[in-house]
């Protein structure tokens, strides 16, 4: 698999409308890869196989939820750490 974290910014012109984007990408820690991306990728995976997307969706949102983040504060989190 090919991981990383990346974050997308539109670019605009002097009348706001979008000309690019801008992407800033990141390979995080073999460490988090290990731990928590591929483990949880795997289980989605599994999810989907049984009981579509719609399955896998509701499972990461109850974790998200139970561990009290949004998405973005647990993608944060894989690569800057719970601060």
């Amino acid at each position: 698999h090919y991981w990383v974290v990346a974050n997308v910014t539109p670019l605009f012109d002097n009348s706001g409308n979008i000309i690019a984007y801008d992407s800033c990408r990141r390979v995080p820690s073999k460490k988090v890869i290990k731990e928590t991306i591929a483990p949880l990728y795997k289980k989605l995976v599994e999810l989907e196989s049984d009981g579509g997307v719609e399955k896998s969706i509701s499972y990461l949102q109850n974790l998200l939820k139970e561990n009290g983040v949004s998405y973005e504060e647990f993608i944060f989190n894989l690569e800057y750490g719970d601060k």
